[in-house]
């Protein structure tokens, strides 16, 4: 297909895109260079400079590679909120050569084991919040290093000790466990004398392997290098950079760091130009959130459909300095049209919709900044992007006409970890099938027009009911189960689960009991309704969408 998208591109966007021929690495070194003296993170009050967490970052990969039994290439997972220790080690296993495993800290015990298990994983870094979990399957696994932190560990001394007295005591959030052979994070940056030494690596090596329901829900991990990761930081630049400037932007990270869209967007970009991080713990906490951000003057702000209604709902969000926001970008949800016009009124900035998925490291449509984008669409390909929309019979179909959405470049990932077979159904010769149905019309913009049809998407998380549905039917009491979404308004879905029961006796509560032990929350169902029967095809395949929504 010709790029007749570029004729759309802002006049500042550069229509060519050349590929980067280093690694992470090098990218690493070029951005602590230039910023040293900057600020790069901010929690809590505690800022850390770009110099500060260079040094950090070399200390914990020298512990890495001269305590630790960790290779190049060994699995080291991540689970933390948008916490200072995260970019730390984040770096520092990357810089270490490591492959990082991003894992949500809501999963349940049963989910952390899925993914650990999956990805071979060698280490872990973990908060303590969280270990209790880490604990109850610690004999499943086979994970030889295990790193824990407490959540005021780098906020230093005062500060530290009263933010782990307020969430142990006041807020009660925390589990004890019996780990034995553990190494506090902390004590790790007490070493001296440890030596960091460069490894060789190239674009091919993997820098992370990050667990999706892809197109079908089954659990993989998308193998992203540090060819696909640069890539998409490059891209992300060229789309933003007229928009910017280098060592005076402020971000705010709300959405959480394990997510690809905030991993790649608002971590490694920011990097890139020299932004300070402002990093959100936990933006649930609403009130908190928005005084911690009161008087920063953020200037760019990512977050999903749902962040923004909550803001802009909360008293606070008044007081809060929008005189230099610059940049507004909605992803991983359908951004609604009511939520798009009000934040522009009371922000005096645009929301713009970009769309991605974890395959693709995770951008690859964007809407222009330059105030030319359309309310509906997902933008336009960004550079280096390209992108074709097929029938069903993989013929290209007229401009205006929905077809399968397919996206080709730098930053589709190699492959699914350790499954061929999945592969093969996503990737054919180097085109992302992602499963989403699309229409572009005559000046390149898309608009996505059907989502993949078992995704449930809460809040931003994609959903695959065949997951629950496993859980649910591991119930002795239940017989049958489907699982379906029902689209309520523009800010949610809602997850309900169809039992044909094989136990009288079995209740609601029963079944959202069991839910809870293996499902973390956002994939509970909210309602679990009993049916004698599920509707059927002559082949036996349950026809979902015979399944009535309920009132």
């Amino acid at each position: 297909m010709k790029k007749f998208w570029l004729k759309s591109y802002p006049t500042l966007v550069p229509k060519v895109f050349k590929e980067s021929t280093s690694t992470l690495l090098d990218f690493f070194e070029e951005v602590f260079t230039q910023y040293k003296d900057l600020p790069m993170i901010e929690s809590m009050g505690k800022k850390l400079s770009y110099n500060e967490v260079k040094k950090l970052s070399d200390k914990f990969a020298a512990y890495i590679q001269n305590i630790t039994n960790l290779k190049s290439g060994d699995r080291v997972a991540i689970q933390m909120p948008n916490i200072l220790q995260y970019p730390i080690v984040a770096i520092g296993c990357i810089k270490a050569g490591l492959v990082i495993v991003n894992i949500n800290p809501l999963y349940t015990s049963y989910e952390m084991e899925k993914q650990l298990v999956d990805a071979k994983v060698k280490g872990i870094i973990i908060l303590e919040n969280f270990a209790s979990k880490l604990d109850s399957i610690i004999s499943k696994i086979n994970i030889e290093n295990i790193f824990i932190t407490r959540f005021g560990d780098f906020l230093g001394s005062f500060r530290g000790f009263f933010a782990n007295f307020f969430i142990k005591y006041i807020k009660g959030i925390y589990s004890d466990h019996s780990i034995k052979k553990f190494i506090s994070l902390k004590k790790i940056f007490i070493k001296k004398n440890l030596v960091y030494k460069k490894p060789l690596l190239s674009t091919s090596s993997i820098v992370s392997i990050q667990y999706t329901g892809g197109t079908t829900g089954i659990l993989k991990g998308a193998i992203l290098s540090h060819k696909n990761i640069l890539a998409n930081i490059e891209q992300m630049c060229h789309w933003i950079g007229y928009r910017v400037k280098k060592g005076e932007e402020v971000v705010m990270t709300a959405l959480p760091l394990y997510h690809i869209f905030s991993f790649s967007l608002n971590f490694l970009t920011s990097m890139k130009i020299g932004a300070r991080n402002i990093l959100i713990p936990n933006p649930r906490d609403m009130n908190s959130f928005l005084k911690s951000i009161k008087n920063k003057k953020v200037s760019i702000i990512t977050g999903v459909n749902t962040l923004f209604d909550s803001m802009m709902k909360n008293e606070n969000f008044s007081k809060v300095d929008f005189s230099n926001l610059k940049i507004t970008i909605s992803g991983g949800m359908n951004l609604s049209k009511s939520i798009s016009e009000k934040w522009k009124n009371l922000t005096g900035n645009d929301i713009v919709e970009t769309y991605g998925l974890t395959e693709a490291s995770p951008a690859a449509i964007g809407s222009p900044f330059d105030g030319t984008h359309r309310n509906g669409s997902i933008g336009l390909p960004i550079p280096g992007t390209d992108i074709k929309i097929l029938d069903d019979k993989n013929l290209s179909v007229d401009i205006g006409t929905p077809g399968n959405l397919f996206i080709k470049g730098p930053q589709v990932m190699k492959g699914y970890w350790r499954n061929k077979e999945e592969t093969k159904k996503v990737l054919v010769d180097g085109w992302l099938n992602t499963g989403d149905i699309a229409v572009m019309d005559a000046d390149g913009f898309i608009t996505i027009v059907d989502r993949k049809k078992e995704l449930i998407n809460i809040s931003g998380f994609n959903v695959f009911p065949s997951e629950i549905e496993n859980v649910i039917s591991m119930h002795s009491g239940v017989e049958e189960v489907a699982v379906t979404g029902f689209h309520y308004s523009e800010l949610r879905d809602d997850i309900f689960a169809f039992v044909v029961k094989k136990d009288e006796d079995l209740t609601e509560r029963n079944v959202l009991n069991h839910c809870r032990k293996y499902l973390t929350n956002y994939k509970i169902p909210h309602k679990i309704i009993f049916v004698d029967a599920l509707p059927k095809s002559p082949l036996g395949k349950v026809l979902k969408r015979l399944l009535e929504k309920p009132m």
